[in-house]
Formats: C-alpha cells, sequence, structure tokens
C-alpha cells in the first residue's frame, strides 16, 4: 500500500494563501489611491442644504413685510400729520375770526 502525504502540500498552499491575500490587500490600497471612492453627502449635509434654502426664502419674506409695515407706518404718520395740520389751521381761523367779530 503507497500511503501519500498531503500535509506538505497544504503548507505550501497556506503560503500561497497568504501571498494572494497579501497581494489582494496591496492592490485594494492601490486602486482606493488611484481612484478613491465618491463619498455620498451625508443627511447632515443634505438637511444643510435645503435649510440655507428655506432661510433665504424665509429672509425675503421678513424683508418684504418689513418694507410693508414701514410704508404703513408712514403713510399713517403723514395722515396724522395732515389731520394735525388741519387742526392748527383750523382753530388759527377760528381764532381769528373771534378776533375780527
Amino acid at each position: 500500500m503507497v500511503m501519500t502525504d498531503f500535509s506538505l502540500q497544504d503548507i505550501e498552499s497556506d503560503g500561497l494563501s497568504d501571498h494572494l491575500s497579501v497581494l489582494a490587500d496591496s492592490l485594494n490600497k492601490a486602486r482606493i489611491h488611484i481612484c478613491p471612492p465618491v463619498k455620498k453627502p451625508s443627511k447632515l449635509g443634505e438637511s444643510l442644504i435645503s435649510l440655507a434654502g428655506i432661510v433665504e426664502n424665509e429672509h425675503k419674506r421678513l424683508l418684504a413685510r418689513k418694507s410693508i409695515i414701514e410704508k404703513r407706518k408712514e403713510e399713517l404718520e403723514r395722515q396724522i400729520l395732515e389731520k394735525v395740520y388741519f387742526l392748527l389751521l383750523f382753530n388759527a381761523c377760528s381764532f381769528v375770526l373771534v378776533l375780527f367779530n
């Protein structure tokens, strides 16, 4: 009976396997350096971009509202001044009429 000892072949295949693993790791590292993986933007980054747009729109809306409020205030001040002017004018005319009568 002939007996074959495969233990020596197992050692050789383990060595070859180790060499192939080292080669695969080295090639993978080289590939990463040559073509780095494209990183997807994080959820936080997407949220910040979206939030920036919302803030910009809200800012524009508030500026428009501020302008409307200022115009209304100026109009009310003009109306008040006009009423005061006419009241003073009326009182002055009344005073003149009282003096000359």
